[in-house]
């Protein structure tokens, strides 16, 4: 067919396969049934009300009330299904990507509990191929609440991943767990007739929840009767699960932007809005940060923050278009200005509150250009500090104690970059293990490359290190020396 033939027939043909499929009572025969029942339920919950009038608020007495929630009932109720004819959506790969994503997205939205529909539409879609097609699927891979569709929409990505050759970091991008949450951030927990609440994540990234007024309430509310025990029950767990995700999620995301930064990964535009600023949890860590962008011949353009709304802004709330840049990388302040790095200070202070980790406000050291060839940093070699406050501060910058050397003694303090293919390197006099607190100095800061095992080589030489993450890098040895009795003379005889 004709590419525009072949667009109106797909479009026909999943327009009409998915409105056959959800086909439900007309307006006219809603209101008939809530009219014809509304009275025995009012009698009913009249009676259940006045036996347990703790829970009055749970049977509702006012008629119009009653008849919303009969008439909204029967409107809910499937008529048949189209799930028979499901082949028929081959016709529709060739569909407009952005039309056939929004209505898939509608579908399985309100409509996902039909498993066999859902898992042929997430078929169509990934035989569309488009971006945006594409990202229905991803997102169900990710959030469907139904875990047959999500592990079919996992398979047709994991695929999908294979035929376009993304890397760990692109795959690692379309993979982040939402915690259940939709695009705008809201997560919808049906707990029986009438009863939906909705997850939120506040200003503290903490889950929140609200009932049908808005209200935030505690907790979701047990069952009225044993046919909404499931419906509770799998609320429930979606909350349960929302909460265990979201602090994963939190936790791991901004470490591996941390790291993007010092490697200084830069993203495709397209690829940053859908999987990093538009992701439900990832996007509210991206508001807190200060981003640059960069042209299609590479070259920097504005510093902007997200709003968390869809706009972005500049230092002096200007606004930025982000549709002329090509990358978008995190700005550091090893690559700025004195000027820019105080504008974007005061900025964050103000407004963006506690930034998940620091881009500013540390003073970094600067390699000299005689340093470019040595393989390693000593300006702290001799600086003294206990070992178990060294194991400590080590240990909340991201460090982990290096391998076990003869007689039970550990010198190295160590932290792996696998995309940059090195291994930092923090080296101290030694530990005995045991650990027992003694005095240890400090001694050098090296970058070793990576084996294909795994394990690390030789000592690359400082040029060779990307600059911000050799800036940060050696932060870490200056703070770690701060917290110690400073330098020693005789440090290698106190050691």
């Amino acid at each position: 067919l004709a590419p525009d033939d072949a667009q109106k027939l797909g479009w026909m043909v999943l327009t009409c396969w998915i409105d056959e499929d959800v086909r439900s009572p007309t307006d006219e025969e809603a209101n008939a049934y809530a009219a014809a029942h509304v009275d025995a339920v009012l009698q009913q919950n009249l009676s259940y009300a006045k036996s347990s009038p703790q829970d009055a608020d749970e049977w509702p007495t006012d008629r119009a009330i009653v008849f919303a929630r009969l008439k909204g009932a029967k409107a809910a109720t499937y008529l048949g299904s189209a799930a028979d004819s499901k082949g028929i959506l081959a016709l529709c790969s060739r569909v407009n990507g952005a039309d056939a994503a929004q209505r898939v997205r509608s579908f399985l939205k309100d409509h996902g509990g039909r498993v066999s529909q859902a898992k042929a539409l997430l078929e169509a879609l990934a035989a569309n191929g488009s971006s945006a097609a594409l990202q229905v699927v991803l997102a169900a891979a990710n959030r469907s609440k139904q875990k047959s569709v999500q592990a079919h929409a996992a398979q047709l990505i994991e695929d999908i991943a294979d035929q376009n050759g993304w890397t760990a970091a692109q795959l690692a991008d379309r993979t982040v767990p939402t915690g259940g949450f939709d695009a705008d951030g809201t997560l919808e927990l049906d707990c029986g007739e009438g009863r939906t609440y909705t997850a939120r994540l506040d200003e503290n990234d903490l889950v929140t929840v609200f009932n049908a007024d808005g209200r935030e309430v505690k907790a979701l509310p047990g069952p009225r009767m044993d046919e909404e025990r499931p419906a509770v029950e799998a609320a429930k767990k979606l909350l349960s699960n929302a909460r265990k995700e979201t602090k994963q999620v939190l936790t791991a995301q901004i470490e591996r932007l941390r790291e993007a930064m010092c490697l200084q990964r830069g993203w495709p535009r397209e690829d940053w809005e859908s999987y990093i600023a538009g992701h439900p949890i990832v996007g509210r860590i991206v508001s807190r940060l200060v981003w640059q962008g960069y042209d299609a011949s590479g070259m920097e353009s504005a510093l902007f923050r997200p709003l968390g709304d869809g706009s972005f802004t500049t230092v002096d709330e200007g606004d930025v278009d982000i549709a002329d840049f090509s990358e978008i990388r995190l700005a550091h302040s090893s690559l700025l200005r004195a000027a820019q790095i105080a504008a974007w200070r005061q900025h964050l202070a103000d407004y963006s509150g506690s930034a998940p980790f620091d881009q500013f406000g540390r003073d970094l050291p600067q390699l000299a250009q005689t340093q470019a060839r040595e393989k390693a940093i000593n300006d702290r070699e001799g600086w003294m500090i206990e070992t178990l406050k060294l194991r400590g501060i080590a240990g909340k910058l991201g460090y982990q104690r290096g391998p076990t050397q003869d007689g039970a003694w550990f010198k190295t303090y160590e932290k792996t970059y696998r995309d940059a293919g090195l291994q930092v390197e923090i080296e101290f006099t030694g530990s005995p293990l045991p650990e027992e607190n003694r005095n240890a100095a400090l001694q050098s800061l090296a970058f070793r490359k990576l084996r294909g095992s795994g394990t690390a080589g030789g000592a690359v030489a400082l040029s060779e290190v990307p600059a911000v993450l050799l800036a940060e890098c050696w932060r870490d040895l200056h703070e770690i020396a701060e917290k110690g009795t400073g330098f020693d003379p005789e440090w290698s005889k106190k050691a």
